[in-house]
């Protein structure tokens, strides 16, 4: 990796002084990482879509970093805007900055689908800092005071607003509050404070989620363990995947390896396995170093703090303000009435799943966790006949597609087309422009 030196002009004169005295000592040299020339975005191109096919983690970074400078310019430049009276808050607040976030949420967007798909593209490390620059460039419309101000004096007027637009302004103010932009002095200090440390627990117990969930994997060398696998799950877990029924096979807790080997492990003992492995991750079982319980104490501690501060009785009182739940009485009603109808029926089923898998061979009191869904898969076979694999043949991609396009025409009044002259970072890949009916494609 290029690493670049840089040098601050007061330490190299301190650095001087120390060498007549101390001749031992050579100052300080601090070595940060190149991230290239951000004055172009590398993933930019002239139709305001970007290069999808020269996405990678450098180009990533470089046009995060070209576009939070842009965004916060842009609100800044917004500010003086607002310094108007009778401004238009809608031409000179609501539509810049829509504009401004467009290429910033694309990017982010991109760099995220890279990373969920595949992180041996982007590596947790790399990605964290990339979305936590987004997320803090983001955040500025809604943490930015002036135009908290500005939304707060219009929606005091006495004036007819559209539904959207009214929306929008209200979203404003309750994340400006949200913010802490109603506090002062030494509360506006400590929410702050509170803030970052919540930031770094969370990054703290992500990353180590993320190592356990790497480190833990568990082979299988016999075939008649995973000789009702499917073809799609052998291929992922296969060392070899030219022939794929040699093994041996790789088990991890990658969610797409670890739910269908759940689903069609026949050996007990190694779904128990993988299952202990799943919700030990953070215990510090095995390892003090990867627990996570302290983690979790200082972010309960640290949102009630903030709750605390804003003016709210708990942390769940506040993340109700941006809830459609609108209150934990209604969440928790909403529960109970459910548990009412489906405690029964659930009931019913596990006893009735224990009695097909003990007519099958199942010699123990009960199911566990780890037992259900094998034999749910197995009974869903034995009373329904029902294999999700072979109904894929009945629902072949492009009519699933055509489908949902023309549902979603429907419903939302809007036309979807196919464009192929963009670039796209996979040859499966296709590329849509979602239109109003009046529009037509670029």
């Amino acid at each position: 990796m290029k690493m670049a030196l840089l040098f601050s002009g007061r330490r190299i004169l301190q650095a001087r002084k120390l060498l007549i005295s101390n001749p031992r000592n050579t100052g300080y040299v601090v070595l940060l990482p190149e991230i290239g020339d951000i004055s172009a975005d590398p993933l930019s191109q002239n139709d305001g879509l970007p290069e999808f096919s020269n996405v990678t983690i450098e180009n990533c970074t470089a046009s995060i970093a070209k576009q939070t400078l842009e965004f916060e310019s842009g609100v800044k430049k917004i500010e003086k805007d607002l310094e108007s009276k009778d401004v238009d808050i809608v031409k000179y607040m609501l539509e810049p900055l829509e504009i401004l976030c467009t290429p910033l949420e694309l990017t982010w967007g991109i760099s995220k689908t890279l990373y969920l798909g595949n992180n041996t593209l982007i590596p947790t490390k790399t990605y964290l800092p990339i979305h936590e620059r987004a997320r803090r460039a983001r955040s500025t419309k809604y943490h930015n005071d002036k135009i908290y101000k500005a939304v707060k004096n219009e929606l005091s007027k006495e004036k007819e607003w559209d539904s959207e637009v009214k929306r929008v302004l209200d979203k404003f103010l309750l994340e400006g509050k949200l913010n802490g932009l109603e506090l002062e002095g030494k509360n506006a200090e400590k929410l702050k404070e509170t803030w970052n440390k919540l930031t770094s627990e969370k990054q703290q117990f992500k990353r180590k989620i993320d190592v356990q969930n790497q480190k833990f994997s568990h082979t299988i060398s016999d075939y008649n363990i995973v000789r009702e696998f499917p073809k799609d799950l052998l291929e992922k877990i296969s060392a070899d995947t030219r022939n794929i029924l040699n093994g041996p096979w790789k088990i991890t807790l990658q969610p797409h390896i670890y739910l269908p080997t759940m689903q069609y492990c026949p050996d007990r003992e190694i779904r128990w396995n993988l299952w202990q492995a799943l919700v030990k991750r953070g215990s510090g079982y095995s390892d003090k170093e990867s627990a996570t319980s302290i983690h979790i104490e200082e972010i309960r501690s640290q949102r009630h703090l903030m709750a605390e501060l804003l003016g709210y009785k708990s942390f769940v009182d506040m993340s109700m303000q941006t809830k459609m739940a609108g209150s934990i009485e209604n969440v928790k009603n909403s529960i109970n009435t459910l548990l009412e109808k489906a405690k029964p029926a659930q009931d019913a089923e596990i006893k009735s799943l224990h009695d097909f898998a003990t007519q099958n061979g199942f010699n123990y009191e009960q199911l566990e966790l780890w037992d259900v869904p094998y034999w749910r898969r197995k009974q869903e076979m034995s009373v329904y006949n029902f294999n999700a694999d072979e109904y894929k043949e009945y629902l072949p991609y492009p009519s699933v597609l055509r489908g949902l396009f023309k549902l979603s025409e429907k419903l939302f009044n809007i036309v979807i087309k196919q464009r192929k002259d963009v670039s796209t970072w996979h040859k499966d890949v296709e590329f849509y422009d979602i239109l109003e009916p009046h529009c037509s494609a670029p």
